[in-house]
């Protein structure tokens, strides 16, 4: 009987903390998607025959700053803190790289898929939003091997580069 119940009682935890971790990690989404929707940061999706591209975007007449997260993470996860603590200098636009977030999957079924793809998604997405004249960019773990690669295919297209913790 004692055992019966210490099982159901382990049951019972594994459940709790499985089910209590993806709702933590699905309510920390939110909260940065909040944090940035209160700076005045808006999501646009442009609808491609490949799937959605996603970005969070603000247009308040300042410069723009263009940042690239990381793997597994996403423009809200991985930098509404720092839209919000550059907020009076830069209007930061932050894609979710293919793959990632919102943005269109890779079909994994094709080869060929590779940073050169993730380049072109964000020039696409730059291009819809606007965004013609030269950006800083920062780039973090594998968000910093798309932006040196789009640094060295779009070289008219970057003001600054920043790589830190990146592939390259």
């Amino acid at each position: 009987m004692r055992m019966h119940r210490a099982v159901s009682y382990a049951i019972l935890l594994f459940l709790v903390y499985a089910f209590s971790s993806c709702n933590l990690a699905r309510m920390h989404g939110r909260s940065c998607e909040k944090r940035l929707e209160r700076k005045g940061y808006v999501a646009r999706t442009v609808t491609t025959p490949t799937g959605p591209r996603f970005a969070w975007y603000r247009d308040t007449g300042k410069p723009k700053l263009l940042l690239l997260h990381g793997y597994t993470g996403t423009g809200a996860l991985q930098w509404s803190k720092t839209a919000k603590l550059l907020r009076k200098e830069y209007d930061c636009v932050m894609p979710d790289l293919l793959s990632h977030g919102k943005s269109a999957k890779w079909d994994t079924t094709h080869a060929g898929r590779s940073i050169d793809d993730q380049v072109a998604h964000v020039i696409l997405l730059l291009d819809s939003l606007g965004v013609k004249a030269p950006v800083p960019l920062v780039g973090n773990s594998y968000g910093g091997g798309v932006a040196a690669r789009l640094a060295e295919l779009h070289p008219e297209r970057i003001k600054h580069l920043v790589i830190y913790d990146g592939l390259v």
